[in-house]
């Protein structure tokens, strides 16, 4: 990002963007979920486009322009305790590494919205 705008999620179920440049710095408020926001990682070299990852192990591909979901990653294989704690997306923003925390890595293409690897401790 610029540094002015950034994105926040919680256990209230949703995830807010900000700019601190506005009077209400809080200008969007997204997607109640049925479970609480854990990691927020936007595209690189992209600013309308963020990653959240879910306590359920889900992670949303949302457009800011469209206002709206474009992508969703899940494995079936995770279990209840495989919430998402960090992502960073590869330099050209194909790929998504998601660490959760049961010490894996998984490796989302995010085209296909398919695993295309998995890496554990």
């Amino acid at each position: 990002m610029d540094g002015n705008v950034f994105a926040s999620g919680s256990s209230d179920l949703s995830f807010r963007i900000w700019d601190i440049r506005q009077r209400n710095a809080c200008f969007r408020v997204f997607d109640k979920n049925k479970c609480g926001v854990s990691s927020i990682k936007f595209m690189p070299e992209n600013v309308n486009c963020l990653a959240v990852g879910y306590e359920d192990f889900s992670i949303k591909l949302w457009d800011l322009r469209a206002i709206g979901k474009v992508g969703k990653f899940f494995d079936k294989t995770s279990t209840s305790f495989d919430s998402v704690k960090s992502m960073c997306f590869s330099k050209s923003g194909r790929l998504l590494f998601a660490a959760y925390n049961t010490n894996c890595v998984r490796v989302w293409d995010v085209l296909t919205e398919q695993k295309v690897g998995k890496m554990e401790s």
